[in-house]
C-alpha cells in the first residue's frame, strides 16, 4: 500500500499442499470430463428450436460475471476495509457452437445483403427501442444456414426466412439463438437454401446505449435549466450490430432505407439520406413518424440517427447540395465558421477528386455527448462540440484551427472510406491516412495563411515518429480479426503515419500526377471496396510506372518502423546507409523483431526511400534521388566542399537523418544566421532529429542543444512547436529529479527574448496567437514572473467580475491554468461553475484542462472522483480529465492509483473505446521514469489481463518507461553538465 494514497495490489503465494499420485490422476480426468460437459453444454446445446411459436430471449443463455471491487469515484478509504482486488479468470474453456461458420469471426461469403427496409421506435421517455429490420439476401452457393451480427439487444419474435418479399409461405427454422462470443446471432433452416433472392425479417428491442455507441442517450441543458434527453449514434467499427440485426463488415455494403418513430416534441429526427415524409404517427396520439429516402450503396459502419429537438444553419454548395450544420438553439450560433468552411471545403474537394459529392444533402450535427472528435457518417456527420462550434468571442485559434480541419478530415472522408471503401479494417488506414492528409489541403485551402501545410510536420510527422521508435508500434497494413483488435488500430499509427507517407507519396509523384491517380482510383472503385495494393496498382498506371508505387510503399506500410539515414562524406561523394530507428537504445538488433513480436518484417526493417537534399551553396536547387533498400553505397552524389548538406528538404521523407559532425555544425551554424536559407519545416526538422538522435546516443548533446542556441531570435511557430516537445520530452523524464533545474533555468533562457516580444495581448495572426498560447504556458509553468504575475492578475480581475473583465480567448488557456495554479479551492470551485455555466464547448475544454493545474492533492482527488461522475462531468470527458491530471506532476501518481482503484469500472465502461482507453492507459502508465513505477505497472496488468482495446497501450507504456530508465542512467549526468556549463 502506498503511503496515503489508494491501494496497491500485492501477489500472493500460493500454499503448499501434497497429492498422492492416485489422487491426482482420478482429479485430472474428473477435470476434464467436468471441462467437456461443460463446452457440451454451452456450445452444443441448441438454445431454442422450431420455426413456430415465440422465440426465447436470444442472450438469455448468456450468463455475465461481475466482479464488484469499489463504486465508481470511491477510493481505499471509503470503501471496504479489504485491499486487495480479485481478478476472476476464465474456468471454463471458450465457448463454441457445433457449426463451424458460427466459430468464425468473419461472416461467411455465401450469403450478400443487397437492401435492408428497416423501422425503429424510439422511446425518449422509457430509453428503449424496438424494431423491424427485413433484409434482402442473395446467397451466392448452397447452404442451410444465415449469420447476422447482433449485440445488447434481444429478438421478440422468431426470425422469418422466405423466398417472397412478403414474407408468405416461411422456410421451416431447425435453430437460431445468439453466439455472444461474436456477436452473431444465427439461424439454422430445416433445409438448405440454393442460389438465389431470399429475405430475412428480425423484430427487436433494446435499450439506449449508456455508453457511446451504438443507438445512446446524450443529454444537455437548456439556458433555463431543463435537462433534454436525445439520442445519437456512433456505429463504426462494430456497433450498428447493437442498433439492428444485420450483416456488419464494411464489405458487405448495401442499400437502407430507414423509417423512425418517436415522440412528436423531437422535432429533428435525421438520418443519412434525405426525409421523403413526416407524419402522425396512425393510433399513436404524441408521436410523428419519419420516412427516409433510400441510401445508396454503403457500409452498415456509416449508419447514423439522431432524435433531438435542435435546430440549423443552411448554405448550398456551388453544386447546389444543402450543407446544414445542427446544434442546440443555444449555441446554434457558434455554427458559422464550420457551415461557411463546410460549403468552402466541399467545393474543393470536388475539384480535387474530380467527383461530386455523392449525396443529395449533408448534415453536420454537433451532438453533446460524443466519443470521438467526429465520425463521418455518410450525409450525416456527427461531431463533438468542440469540433464543429466556435464562438470568436470566446473561443481561441486553436478551437477555430480545430474545427476547421475536423470538418475538412470527416467532408474528406465522403470520398476516400464512404465512396470508396476499405475491405476489411486491416486497410483502415486508407480512409484514415488519407483523410487525415486530406484535412490539411482542405483547411489550407479555407484559411491559406495560417501554415497548415509547415505544421503537417510537427503535429503528424514527429507525433508518428514518437509511436513508430517503439518495438510494440505495428504496421500501417495489420492483419486484425476481434472488435479490440479493430479498436486498436484506430491509432497514431493509422492516422499520423497514414497521412505522412501518402504525403511523401505525393511528394515523390508530383502534386499533378498524384490528384489525377487518385480521381482515377475513386472513380474506379466507387460504390465498392478497395485495398492497399489496389491503389498503389491505380497510382502506378497513372504515371505509366514511371514510379512502381507498390514496390516503394509497401516497404512503408508492410512493416512497422522507420529508417534513420546516416550520411558519410567519402572522397567528396555522398554514402548512405539505412537503419531502423529505435526509442529503445539497448535494442542492438533492431532489424531482428524479438521473439515475442505480434508483427514480423517482410523486407529485414530496409525501405525504398524517396531522398530529397539541398546544399547550402544552392538552397534553392531542390534535388532527389531513390535510396533502394538492398543499396547501402554512393549514389553518385558529388558534395562541394566547404558547405552544408540538408537531407529531407521540408520533411517530406518519413525517416530521420544523421550526419557527419562537420555537417551538423555547419547546420547549427546556419540556423543561426539572421537570413537562414532553411525554411521553418527544416528547422523544426533539425531540431527533433538531433534530440532523438541523441536520445539513443547516435549524436552528442552538444549538437542537439547546439540546435536550440538559435532559438533566442525564433519567433515562428512552426521551429518553436518542436522545440518545445523535444525540450518537454527531457523535462519530463527528469521532473523529479535535482537535475531538473539547471534544465528549467536553460530552457527559460532559450525562451525569455520570446516571451519578452509577444507580450500579455491577445493580438497578431493566427500562427502568432497559437505561438504566444504555448510560450506563456511554458513561460509561466518555468515560473518566470512577469508571466506569472499577469496570469493571476488577470485570473483575480475575472473572478471579481467575469461579465465586464472576460479573459481575452486567447489568453484563456493560461490565465485559467495559473489561476489555478497559484490559488486555492475558492478559485476552483469558481472556474467550475463557471464551468457549468458556459454554453461555449471549447471554452468548457479549455476550464476542464485548467482544473487539473492544481498543486493540491485532495482537490485533484476530489476532481478525479468527479471525472466518473456524470453529474459532474460529462462522460465523453471522463478519460480526458484523468490524462490532464496525470500530466500534473501533483497529479500523476494520484491519476495512477485512481485508475487502479476504479478499473473495473473504467474497463467496463471505456475499454471498447477506439481513442479515450489507449489514451487513458498511456497518459496514466506510461509517464513514470523509474523501476518501482515499472514493476508496479507490469504487475498491475498482469494482474488484470483483459484490457480489451488498450492491450497495445500496455506493452508501449511498459516500452516507454524502460525507455526512460534507460535515458537517466545513459545520459542525465552528461545533459546536466552540458546545461551548468550553459545556464
Amino acid at each position: 500500500m502506498e503511503k496515503g494514497m489508494d491501494f496497491e495490489v500485492r501477489e500472493r503465494k500460493p500454499n503448499g499442499f501434497y497429492c498422492s499420485k492416485v489422487h491426482l490422476i482420478i482429479v485430472v480426468v474428473l477435470s476434464i470430463a467436468l471441462i467437456v460437459l461443460i463446452g457440451v453444454l454451452a456450445g452444443v446445446v441448441p438454445k431454442s428450436t422450431g420455426a413456430s411459436g415465440g422465440a426465447q430471449n436470444p442472450m438469455a443463455t448468456t450468463s455475465r460475471l461481475t466482479v464488484a471491487t469499489t463504486r465508481p469515484g470511491m477510493t481505499q478509504s471509503s470503501a471496504s476495509s479489504t485491499s486487495f482486488v480479485a481478478t476472476v479468470g476464465p474456468t471454463t474453456p471458450k465457448p463454441t457452437s457445433r457449426y463451424m461458420a458460427v466459430n468464425n469471426i468473419r461472416l461467411p461469403k455465401d450469403i450478400v445483403p443487397i437492401q435492408y427496409w428497416f423501422s425503429l421506435d424510439v422511446d425518449m421517455i422509457n430509453l428503449k427501442f424496438t424494431g423491424t429490420n427485413d433484409i434482402e439476401i442473395s446467397v451466392t452457393s448452397q447452404t442451410n444456414i444465415i449469420i447476422v451480427h447482433m449485440k445488447q439487444m434481444s429478438l421478440t419474435a422468431t426470425p422469418i426466412v422466405s423466398s417472397s418479399r412478403d414474407f408468405r409461405n416461411p422456410l421451416p427454422i431447425l435453430e437460431h439463438s445468439a453466439f455472444a462470443p461474436n456477436e452473431y446471432y444465427y439461424i439454422v433452416l430445416r433445409n438448405p437454401i440454393r442460389q438465389g433472392t431470399y429475405y430475412v425479417r428480425y423484430q427487436f428491442q433494446a435499450q439506449l446505449s449508456t455508453v457511446l455507441n451504438g443507438l445512446y442517450k446524450s443529454t444537455y441543458t437548456k439556458l433555463d435549466g431543463r435537462v433534454i434527453n436525445i439520442a445519437a449514434s456512433q456505429c463504426q467499427p462494430t456497433d450498428a450490430r447493437k442498433i439492428i440485426p444485420l450483416f456488419d463488415e464494411p464489405e458487405l455494403k448495401a442499400n437502407f432505407t430507414a423509417t423512425i418513430t418517436t415522440q412528436a416534441n423531437y422535432t429533428s429526427v435525421l438520418w443519412n439520406m434525405p426525409l421523403r415524409s413526416n407524419t402522425s404517427t396512425i393510433n399513436r396520439p404524441g408521436f410523428r413518424t419519419y420516412a427516409f429516402n433510400t441510401s445508396v450503396k454503403m457500409s452498415s459502419y456509416l449508419l447514423a440517427f439522431v432524435v433531438a429537438d435542435f435546430t440549423y444553419l443552411e448554405m448550398l454548395t456551388k453544386n447546389r447540395v444543402p450543407l446544414r450544420v445542427w446544434a442546440t438553439t443555444d449555441t446554434i450560433n457558434q455554427g458559422n465558421f464550420a457551415l461557411i468552411g463546410g460549403v468552402n471545403i466541399t467545393d474543393y474537394f470536388e475539384d480535387f477528386f474530380g467527383i461530386p459529392f455523392p449525396l443529395p444533402k449533408q448534415d453536420m450535427v454537433a451532438v453533446p455527448d460524443f466519443a470521438g472528435g467526429a465520425m463521418e457518417n455518410w450525409g450525416l456527420i456527427l461531431y463533438r462540440e468542440t469540433a464543429l462550434l466556435y464562438d470568436p468571442a470566446v473561443s481561441a485559434a486553436n478551437n477555430q484551427q480545430r474545427v476547421a480541419y475536423v470538418v475538412a478530415h470527416e467532408l474528406a472522408h465522403m470520398w476516400f472510406g464512404n465512396l470508396v471503401t476499405m475491405r476489411w479494417w486491416d486497410d483502415l488506414w486508407l480512409n484514415e491516412g488519407f483523410a487525415s492528409f486530406m484535412e490539411y489541403l482542405g483547411t489550407d485551402h479555407y484559411q491559406p495563411t495560417w501554415e497548415m501545410l509547415d505544421q503537417f510536420v510537427p503535429i503528424d510527422v514527429q507525433r508518428a515518429f514518437s509511436l513508430d521508435a517503439f518495438v510494440t508500434s505495428h504496421p500501417v497494413q495489420v492483419t486484425v480479426g476481434h472488435p479490440d483488435e479493430i479498436n486498436e488500430v484506430f491509432d497514431t499509427i493509422s492516422y499520423a503515419k497514414g497521412a505522412s507517407i501518402i504525403r511523401m507519396m505525393r511528394d515523390m509523384m508530383t502534386n499533378i500526377d498524384f490528384k489525377n491517380g487518385i480521381s482515377t482510383y475513386l472513380k474506379r472503385y466507387e460504390f465498392k471496396n478497395a485495398v492497399t495494393r489496389d491503389l498503389w496498382r491505380t497510382l502506378s498506371e497513372s504515371i505509366s510506372y514511371r514510379i512502381n508505387i507498390t514496390d516503394v510503399m509497401d516497404t512503408w506500410t508492410l512493416q512497422m518502423g522507420f529508417p534513420v539515414v546516416t550520411i558519410t562524406n567519402v572522397n567528396s561523394q555522398i554514402r548512405f546507409s539505412q537503419k531502423r530507428f529505435l526509442l529503445d537504445s539497448t535494442n542492438k538488433n533492431p532489424e531482428v523483431d524479438p521473439p515475442a513480436s505480434k508483427f514480423k518484417s517482410p523486407y529485414g526493417y530496409r525501405w525504398n526511400i524517396p531522398f530529397k537534399y539541398v546544399f547550402g551553396n544552392d538552397p534553392n536547387n531542390v534535388r532527389s534521388a531513390m535510396i533502394n533498400m538492398s543499396s547501402t553505397s554512393s549514389l553518385s552524389i558529388p558534395w562541394p566542399s566547404n558547405t552544408w548538406l540538408k537531407a529531407n528538404r521540408d520533411a517530406y521523407g518519413y525517416y530521420r537523418v544523421n550526419y557527419p559532425l562537420d555537417n551538423w555544425n555547419r547546420l547549427i551554424n546556419e540556423m543561426q544566421r539572421p537570413q537562414t536559407s532553411l525554411t521553418k519545416r527544416d528547422l523544426s526538422n533539425i531540431l527533433d532529429d538531433s534530440f532523438n538522435l541523441a536520445r539513443v546516443g547516435q549524436v552528442s548533446y552538444d549538437i542537439a542543444f547546439g540546435t536550440t542556441r538559435y532559438l533566442t531570435r525564433e519567433r515562428s511557430y512552426v521551429p518553436w512547436r518542436t522545440a518545445s516537445t523535444v525540450l518537454d520530452a527531457i523535462g519530463a523524464i527528469i521532473a523529479y529529479r535535482s537535475s531538473y533545474g539547471y534544465f528549467s533555468q536553460y530552457y527559460l533562457k532559450q525562451l525569455k527574448p520570446l516571451l519578452d516580444s509577444i507580450g500579455f495581448e491577445d493580438r497578431g495572426s493566427h500562427t502568432q496567437k497559437l505561438l504566444r498560447m504555448s510560450a506563456l504556458t511554458i513561460g509561466c509553468g518555468l515560473g518566470y514572473k512577469r508571466c506569472l504575475d499577469n496570469a493571476t492578475t488577470r485570473f483575480r480581475s475575472f473572478m471579481a467580475d467575469p461579465v465586464n473583465n472576460p479573459v481575452p480567448p486567447n489568453l484563456k488557456a493560461v490565465v485559467y491554468r495559473f489561476g489555478i495554479a497559484t490559488g486555492g479551492i475558492a478559485e476552483w470551485d469558481f472556474l467550475y461553475n463557471y464551468y457549468l455555466r458556459t454554453n461555449v464547448a471549447s471554452e468548457k475544454r479549455t476550464i476542464l484542462d485548467a482544473l487539473s493545474y492544481s498543486r493540491e492533492p485532495w482537490i485533484l482527488n476530489r476532481y478525479l472522483k468527479w471525472s466518473i461522475d456524470s453529474s459532474k462531468v460529462r462522460s465523453q470527458d471522463s478519460t480526458i480529465v484523468i490524462g490532464y491530471i496525470a500530466n500534473n506532476l501533483v497529479g500523476r501518481p494520484l491519476a495512477w492509483d485512481f485508475v487502479r482503484a476504479n478499473w473495473a469500472y473504467i474497463r467496463k465502461t471505456y475499454g471498447g473505446s477506439f481513442f479515450s482507453f489507449s489514451s487513458l492507459i498511456r497518459n496514466t502508465a506510461g509517464r513514470f521514469a523509474s523501476q518501482f513505477r515499472l514493476q508496479q505497472v507490469e504487475d498491475f496488468f498482469r494482474r488484470h489481463p483483459d484490457i480489451g482495446s488498450g492491450a497495445n497501450a500496455v506493452k508501449q507504456s511498459v516500452e516507454s518507461i524502460k525507455n526512460r530508465i534507460t535515458w537517466i542512467n545513459n545520459y542525465e549526468k552528461v545533459v546536466e553538465a552540458w546545461l551548468i556549463r550553459n545556464i
